[in-house]
C-alpha cells in the first residue's frame, strides 16, 4: 500500500512546497464532508526549520468544528528575495488543486511570511471564503512593492476585507473599502455560522 502523499511529518527532501496535514490526530473529512479546507502558510526564521511546527491553534478548534487544515509547507533553507512571488504562486495553484478535489470553501491562513503570503493571495484570488492573516509580515526585501509591483500591505487594496490590524498599525482602514461592505462600515467579521 502507497503512503498517504499528505501524512504530517514530512520532510523537504528536494522539493522546495509540499503539503500535508495540519493536524494528523484529528479526523480529516475530506471535500464531501468538511464544511471547507484551510490553507495553512507557516512564517519564516532564517536558517530555523519552520515546516515542522503544527498550524496555529485556533486552527484545531475549526478542525473539530468540520474543516479541514492542510499545511503547505515551504523549505526553509529555499527562501529568498523571489520567496513571496513564489507562495503567492505556489497558494493560488494549490487553491484551484483543492476547488478541483471538491472543496466548496477554501481559506488561506498564514503567520508572519505566510500571513502576508495569505494577504496577497487574498487580495488577487475570487475563489476564496475567507483569508486568515496572523502577523502578517508588512514589508518584503525587495522594497515598497509586493509582487508584480503591489502595494506591500493589503489595506492599500480596494478588494481587501480589512482587520483592525491596519488601524493598529497606523493605516486608515475606515476609507478602505471592504468586500462587499460600502466604506466606512467595520470590517470585524460578525458572530454566526459559517
Amino acid at each position: 500500500m502507497a503512503a498517504d502523499p499528505l501524512r504530517c511529518g514530512q520532510e523537504a527532501g528536494g522539493r522546495f512546497y509540499w503539503l500535508e496535514y495540519g493536524f494528523c490526530d484529528m479526523k480529516i473529512f475530506g471535500p464531501e464532508q468538511a464544511r471547507g479546507v484551510i490553507l495553512w502558510n507557516h512564517g519564516i526564521a532564517g536558517t530555523q526549520v519552520q515546516h515542522a511546527a503544527p498550524p496555529a491553534l485556533a486552527l484545531r478548534l475549526l478542525q473539530a468544528r468540520g474543516w479541514d487544515v492542510l499545511k503547505l509547507n515551504r523549505h526553509n533553507l529555499s527562501e529568498g528575495a523571489d520567496s513571496y512571488r513564489r507562495a503567492e504562486e505556489r497558494v493560488l495553484e494549490e487553491i484551484k488543486t483543492q476547488r478541483a478535489r471538491g472543496y466548496r470553501k477554501i481559506v488561506i491562513a498564514g503567520q508572519s511570511f505566510g500571513g502576508r503570503v495569505a494577504l496577497e493571495v487574498g487580495t488577487t484570488s475570487s475563489d476564496l471564503f475567507a483569508t486568515i492573516a496572523m502577523a502578517p509580515g508588512m514589508e518584503t526585501t525587495i522594497g515598497t512593492a509586493g509582487p508584480r509591483g503591489r502595494p506591500t500591505s493589503a489595506c492599500a487594496s480596494p478588494r481587501a476585507s480589512v482587520s483592525p490590524w491596519c488601524s493598529q498599525a497606523g493605516m486608515s482602514s475606515s476609507a478602505i473599502p471592504t468586500a462587499g461592505r460600502p466604506r466606512g462600515r467595520s470590517s470585524r467579521p460578525r458572530a454566526g455560522p459559517t
